[in-house]
């Protein structure tokens, strides 16, 4: 069989010995950090032309608005790319060998839907918002033919004036550089496709079909219905072919199958996984918190989100998930909405919602059941809503009994039931009529 280019090779030092097929940087703070690379936020570089060479590779790095960071949580350290406090933040660098591929990894931080980078070869684009949406995955680019040369210049960019969406940090473990090689081979510029729909619903993603050293038609199939493909077939083109892949949700849940680019004896799989929520995302049958978190910010939307409003707002959040203010220390431009299996997600309350919904404001909202609308982004390195609009908001489940008659029904800030209430301050529900009260 024909030798695929899928393994990565060690590491080679730049200019000590010849390179073997690949070469990776791994971005390690520790070592690059001793090298005089910068490790903070505070400390990258404000201008263009500040320059670093790896302590691992030898490869000569322009850095702009960047800095190798420390992974939290045992997380891999990665390479930052500060793009939301330095606008075009970027890397660029010169190879000492033809290069006819660029593996891009990323980290397991903040990656969402919307992290795209551009790639330049001197000042031509080798691709233009090219996403990188995944957490701990491989994004491939092919570099066309007349590009590779030994000595190009490459930059790779984390903000493009064409895109819509560019205001995002990028995170990255490493990079790898594939040497030309004159042997066939197929591959994809990703390894995995995820997917998130609600019931019903459908999602088309796309990716990159690469060939190298064929000309002839090259097949494409997928193991599983709900999933197609377009085209079944291609023809290598320089820097790949254009593949789309659409998903049609049908039964709620995890489902998964597997995509097959094949040529003779050759062949490549792509990985599809996706979630089917078990609502529709509409007002009618809304998402719920938990819907949101397994959808992992892959689908924007946008779509209607169903919970309770949480006692506390959203502060940041770390390798155990969200986290919290302090009840006194709550803020008016977010939420956390609840569901009834404790799941948390946080939204952004834009002007429009915020008078109506802050907590600060409104502390009786604590409790009440919501519905809104919105995109499923990331909001505090978290899966949550953004673009908020206002649905519904009602309050805790009214009783048609006379409320000068009616017993008190105690439930905590978060909105769950106290039957013997200590000393405290407790939602206090008499009929219809709900309040806040102290009970000492």
């Amino acid at each position: 069989m024909k030798k695929l280019l899928l393994s990565l090779a060690a590491v080679l030092s730049f200019g000590a010995m010849a390179y073997a097929e690949n070469v990776t940087e791994v971005f390690n703070q520790t070592t690059f950090g001793e090298a005089g690379w910068p490790t903070s936020a505070a400390t990258r570089p404000q201008e263009p032309g500040s320059y670093y060479t790896s302590p691992d590779t030898g490869i000569k790095y322009e850095l702009y608005g960047c800095n190798v960071q420390a992974g939290y949580g045992g997380a891999a350290d990665y390479l930052m790319m500060r793009n939301k406090e330095t606008l075009g933040s970027y890397v660029s660098f010169s190879l000492g060998f033809d290069c006819q591929e660029l593996i891009l990894n990323t980290a397991g931080c903040s990656t969402g839907a919307n992290n795209m980078v551009t790639i330049y070869a001197g000042t031509n684009v080798i691709v233009q918002n090219f996403k990188v949406n995944s957490q701990y995955a491989e994004f491939k680019v092919s570099i066309p033919q007349q590009y590779r040369a030994a000595g190009t210049k490459y930059k790779i960019l984390s903000y493009d004036t064409g895109s819509s969406s560019n205001n995002t940090n990028q995170q990255f473990v490493s990079f790898t550089y594939v040497e030309q090689t004159s042997e066939a081979s197929i591959a994809a510029d990703v390894d995995a496709i995820n997917f998130s729909v609600a019931k019903g619903g459908e999602q088309t993603m796309k990716f990159k079909a690469l060939a190298e050293n064929i000309t002839d038609e090259i097949a494409i199939s997928v193991d599983n219905e709900d999933f197609v493909v377009t085209p079944s077939t291609f023809t290598p083109v320089s820097g790949g072919k254009d593949i789309e892949v659409t998903f049609t949700g049908n039964v709620a849940g995890k489902t998964s199958a597997k995509l097959t680019l094949s040529y003779d004896d050759l062949k490549y799989e792509v990985a599809l996984e996706a979630f089917v929520a078990a609502a529709e995302g509409t007002e009618a049958s809304p998402l719920t918190p938990a819907d949101v978190i397994a959808m992992k910010n892959l689908n924007v939307g946008p779509f209607c989100v169903k919970g309770t409003i949480y006692g506390q707002t959203a502060a940041g959040s770390n390798s155990s998930g969200l986290t919290f203010t302090d009840e006194e220390k709550n803020v008016k431009t977010n939420m956390v909405l609840e569901g009834e299996d404790g799941a948390r997600i946080p939204v952004a309350l834009p002007a429009a919602v915020r008078d109506d919904l802050n907590i600060v404001d409104n502390p009786d909202n604590v409790g009440k059941t919501v519905i809104v609308k919105g995109t499923l982004e990331v909001y505090f390195s978290f899966t949550g809503v953004k673009n908020t609009q206002l649905i519904e908001l009602v309050g805790v489940e009214s009783v048609a009994v006379d409320p000068d008659n009616a017993a008190a029904e105690y439930f905590n800030l978060q909105g769950v039931r106290v039957n013997e209430p200590a000393n405290g301050l407790y939602i206090v529900r008499r009929g219809d009529k709900v309040s806040k009260e102290v009970v000492r």
